[in-house]
């Protein structure tokens, strides 16, 4: 989430907490409604609370809208939200990763040499016991694409037998913007 979007959710999460507690409190009779008309009285005669009101709503509705329909940056090859971003991948008999620890792994494997810019991947455990690590990549301007995508992917796996132990890893690499 962007820096932007965090302040805005923190907005909103404030406003609504300040909605429930003036209603629990009308509700309970310790605050009188005649407040309540008080304010909305002040607010027919005067321009300038208006527009500070239509703006707080309009910002309200556009941060609502932007929560509902939020999309996650972690998405399998159907669209569907990557359930694989939530297993656990079983290393031995005691002992079991989060799919986001590989994934950390393996994008800084990918990125070790400079050549890759971006990287984002999924891991999944097949039904022969193998990993099946798919990687989006974006390369660096006047990169030998071929070459660097073998290098990364010597790396990727390189990386998860010395890290991880894992040694049955099928890559598919995709490079693009």
């Amino acid at each position: 989430m962007k820096v932007l979007d965090r302040i805005f959710m923190t907005f909103l999460l404030l406003v609504l907490l300040a909605v429930c507690v003036f209603t629990v409190l009308f509700s309970l009779g310790v605050l009188p409604l005649t407040g309540v008309t008080g304010v909305l009285i002040a607010f027919d005669g005067n321009w300038v609370y208006k527009i500070i009101a239509i703006v707080v709503s309009i910002l309200l509705f556009v941060l609502i809208l932007k929560v509902l329909f939020h999309r996650s940056t972690h998405k399998q090859d159907d669209g569907r939200v990557g359930s694989s971003m939530r297993q656990l991948i079983k290393l031995s008999e005691n002992v079991s990763m989060t799919s986001e620890a590989v994934c950390s792994i393996i994008q800084k494997a990918a990125k070790a040499d400079g050549k890759v810019n971006e990287v984002e991947c999924s891991v999944n455990l097949e039904a022969d016991g193998a990993f099946a690590v798919r990687i989006k990549a974006a390369m660096a301007d006047g990169v030998n694409i071929p070459q660097a995508a073998a290098e990364m992917d010597a790396r990727v796996k390189e990386s998860l037998l010395n890290y991880c132990g894992i040694e049955n890893v099928k890559t598919n690499l995709v490079i693009g913007n």
